[in-house]
């Protein structure tokens, strides 16, 4: 226990230190150098700014060393970030904060009502762990904050589909309750919880399915519960949701590539970082790698991380069986054929996931496989289709797997934004662009992209290739063409349905569209141009309003897709 608190003091210093050439005295919050999402913050990308979750968790280091001088900055720091949360109870936006100084919650487009959870969260940590050492005027502050963010989260009810916000609010109203005396927060956190507790064990999965970024969230969120909640059914609650993340974790874990194996409903990278490396290494005790370069957040652990269940453990040092082949439903709906579901396929080398159907918006990743390359290096495979070469959120992508074959299609989803699935669409339902690509790549040293004829091509890179076996493509009716490129570290096969001159487009009043194509990984080992012709490629038939695809690559592989042509 002594050498956990040594080394939890040393972490926190190390962290204290790290902020202090960051630290803006003249305003009292961290400076930091902004990255946009692409939506919500109209902030640009490199601009310096005052981050207000950033100087919550500054605020909360400080005065946890309970040194003195460091414990009034903190409460300064504090004071600075509760003036920017919207007190005004009659407007939309009570309860919640900006991102950062410099752009206020109405300037915001739109604003994020989840800053009040993530900010209420560490609100609540401060007044639970250091109630003690907080200046009288200060707590009576904070706590105001806390009540604030909670009806906040309460008016707002996120439903239990939003899995990281609604265990996250759930435990932020929670603990305001015990904190305020509230009991009707105590009851509403409560609730919710079990609600989504219920409504996970009913899909088979959280609804944000497989998410790298926020299965780790709703797995510390749980930590976060069972540190400050008194309430015995919130705790049971929670501790069902950590279990339940780690099993999700463990399913899709590959220990020849240390990658989280997909389809990924929420991903901000396709290669594992070294953040959640760190913190799946910590609490399973096994070494994982990360192969993407970046910053590690050295953010302390301000409450207890618990390890990883027993029974887990061993996942995240070999397979179960090879291949191990893992199939999960994540949203279950009525008729069946509407559920969203998963294959993963995971063999000693090589790991391949899909979703049955879904959006490509910029943090999905319906169809992604992974290969070592070297012992510094991992290969993605990935499906995209590129709007002027950012992922479109219009365009949607159906799979069937079966082992390390896919058969895939894209189409188009009418009621979509640009970037993100729903807070940019155009008012007029009206794109514009001048490129749009659906693209396969392999990205990777040594990538490679070669046009084997008759509609069959080959992305390599290292150890293994995927075969990708095209139909001939049609966008808004007219026959378009596959082309394949090398660039940058990367190569790839796309077919290209627009490039030039810019153009308008409504995805209502487009033509027939058909991108389908069979994709298959090898071992370089045993693929030659001689097998190549054994190939056939997928069969389609036009049934109007959807294009059933069939692909039979081998006996034992049989595939179908129906793939709407135009808008669904």
């Amino acid at each position: 226990m002594s050498s956990e608190k040594n080394s939890h003091d040393m972490d926190l210093a190390a962290y204290i230190e790290s902020c202090e050439p960051h630290y803006d005295d003249s305003v009292a919050m961290l400076r930091r150098e902004w990255t946009s999402s692409g939506y919500h913050s109209t902030l640009p990308s490199g601009a310096v700014v005052h981050p207000t979750r950033d100087s919550f968790d500054y605020a909360t280091a400080l005065i946890r060393t309970g040194r003195t001088q460091h414990v009034d900055r903190g409460h300064r720091v504090l004071r600075t970030c509760l003036d920017l949360q919207e007190q005004d109870p009659t407007m939309p936006t009570f309860g919640i904060w900006p991102y950062a100084l410099e752009e206020t919650i109405d300037q915001m487009s739109p604003p994020d009502w989840n800053w009040a959870d993530f900010c209420a969260a560490r609100i609540a940590l401060v007044l639970h762990d250091h109630g003690q050492i907080l200046e009288p005027a200060l707590i009576k502050e904070l706590r105001r904050a806390l009540e604030s963010a909670a009806y906040s989260i309460f008016r707002r009810n996120v439903q239990s589909g939003y899995t990281n916000i609604a265990i996250m609010g759930a435990g932020v109203c929670a603990v305001a309750g015990e904190m305020l005396g509230v009991r009707f927060l105590v009851d509403y956190g409560r609730e919710r919880l079990s609600k989504l507790v219920e409504h996970t064990k009913y899909h088979g999965g959280f609804n944000e399915y497989n998410s790298p970024t926020y299965t780790i969230v709703a797995l510390e969120e749980a930590e976060r519960i069972l540190h400050l909640v008194r309430d015995a059914d919130c705790r049971e609650h929670a501790e069902r949701i950590r279990r339940e993340g780690w099993r999700v974790i463990a399913e899709h874990f590959h220990p020849a590539t240390h990658q989280w194996a997909g389809p990924h409903s929420r991903a901000y990278s396709d290669l594992l970082g070294a953040t959640i490396a760190e913190k799946l290494t910590r609490r399973t005790q096994v070494a994982v790698r990360a192969f993407r370069n970046g910053p590690v957040t050295k953010l302390p652990a301000f409450f207890p991380e618990l390890p990883c269940p027993d029974e887990f453990v061993p996942r995240f040092w070999r397979l179960p069986s090879t291949p191990t082949v893992t199939k999960t439903c994540f949203i279950r709906r009525v008729p069946e054929s509407d559920s969203v579901s998963g294959y993963t396929w995971l063999s000693r080398d090589v790991c391949l996931g899909s979703v049955n159907h879904d959006s490509m918006w910029t943090q999905r990743r319906g169809l992604i496989g992974y290969w070592p390359i070297s012992p510094d290096h991992v290969v993605v495979f990935r499906c995209r289709f590129l709007k002027d070469g950012k992922d479109f959120a219009s365009a949607a992508i159906v799979n069937s797997q079966m082992n390390d074959y896919v058969l895939t299609g894209v189409h188009f989803l009418d009621g979509y934004g640009d970037y993100h699935n729903h807070l940019d669409r155009p008012a007029d339902g009206v794109f514009e662009a001048s490129s749009l690509v659906c693209r396969f790549l392999v990205t990777g040293p040594g990538a490679q992209a070669e046009d084997l004829g008759e509609g069959v091509y080959r992305l390599s890179a290292g150890t293994h290739a995927v075969i990708l076996c095209t139909v001939p493509a049609v966008f808004d009716d007219a026959p378009i063409p596959w082309r394949h490129e090398i660039a940058h570290g990367s190569a790839w096969v796309e077919a290209v349905c627009q490039e030039g001159e810019r153009f308008h487009f409504s995805i209502p009043e487009l033509g027939t569209v058909r991108l389908i194509s069979g994709v298959h990984v090898v071992s370089s080992d045993t693929m030659s141009d001689s097998n190549v012709g054994s190939y056939a490629l997928p069969s389609v038939i036009d049934e109007g309003d959807r294009l059933t695809a069939k692909w039979c690559p081998e006996h034992s592989a049989s595939l179908r897709i129906s793939v709407p042509t135009g808008d669904t």
